[in-house]
């Protein structure tokens, strides 16, 4: 196998695998909109009662929970597959004017992209994920109303998505730098 065609094979199944996990996500944010849904018509509030904390979920089951458990799903939903579309060149851009340019061309494209938005953007969500987390790590946050406790978790997701979204998009501006210079000899 050449080295070429083995790193599409490995990104092909990056790709694939995260996309699979991503899919079993959001059937799983199906079901538990609609047992909210459904508890919500039958008045339910508490669903199961644990009599004791417990890690993330507190005392127990309420239709509060589950709403909670949603966000945090659409929240792994929206940055699972993040870094994988910069790798794989599928995030959006006007791309019936990009395609006819040449590769040079658009690798100068995409390094001014990543270095004027992308990268600002990000190393300012940083360190504001950061002081999110640990907000909600020092102060114990969490649903007053039966939901999830411990949101510092969800909080964390977040400043790690963003951290590797930072580092891919580096590692994407090192295959851009190469296409520029070796465009240049």
């Amino acid at each position: 196998m050449q080295g070429g065609t083995g790193h599409r094979w490995v990104r092909f199944a990056e790709e694939r695998i995260v996309g699979q996990f991503c899919a079993v996500l959001v059937i799983a944010l199906m079901v538990l909109i609609n047992i909210q849904v459904l508890f919500g018509l039958l008045r339910l509030g508490q669903v199961v009662d644990f009599g004791r904390d417990l890690w993330l979920l507190g005392r127990g089951i309420t239709t509060n929970t589950l709403i909670d458990l949603q966000w945090h799903l659409m929240v792994l939903i929206s940055f699972l597959p993040m870094g994988l579309l910069v790798l794989s060149n599928g995030h959006v851009r006007v791309d019936f004017f990009y395609a006819g340019l040449s590769e040079r061309n658009r690798a100068a494209i995409d390094t001014a992209g990543h270095l004027i938005l992308t990268l600002p953007f990000l190393l300012l969500l940083i360190p504001a994920s950061w002081r999110f987390m640990l907000h909600a790590w020092t102060s114990g946050d969490g649903s007053s109303l039966g939901g999830l406790r411990d949101y510092y978790v969800i909080r964390a997701v977040v400043l790690a998505g963003m951290m590797l979204l930072t580092a891919l998009v580096l590692v994407d501006l090192t295959r851009q730098a190469r296409v520029l210079i070796r465009g240049r000899g």
